[in-house]
């Protein structure tokens, strides 16, 4: 995000602005999935997902996940799939960020 040329730091786009931008055309590798897929792709996508760790998803969690989607839910959903498919222990806050589900990915690989 930053750092080459004038070397300025800029902050990655939260993730409400990320939902309620536009969204991505042909060809474009941006967006949320659970904003800008179709239901049908969501739940396909849902359904191969394997977190890092091997861990997969159930049928009843990825039905978990898309009534988040359907109720406009899309970052509880986001936090909903870390949820089922890390080891977290308690209740995680919701991820307001990208680079956070990254974060605590590799937070979670390195335990």
């Amino acid at each position: 995000y930053g750092q080459e040329g004038k070397r300025t730091n800029y902050a990655p786009y939260s993730c409400s602005k990320v939902i309620t931008g536009g969204a991505p055309s042909t060809g474009d590798h941006h967006g949320c999935p659970f904003r800008h897929h179709g239901p049908e792709s969501l739940r396909n996508t849902l359904g191969n997902y394997a977190a890092p760790n091997g861990n997969r998803l159930g049928r009843d969690q990825v039905d978990q996940i898309m009534e988040l989607v359907q109720g406009n839910h899309h970052q509880l959903a986001c936090t909903k799939l870390f949820e089922l498919t890390r080891k977290t222990t308690g209740l995680l806050d919701t991820i307001t960020y990208p680079s956070k589900f990254y974060e605590l990915s590799i937070q979670e690989a390195k335990k």
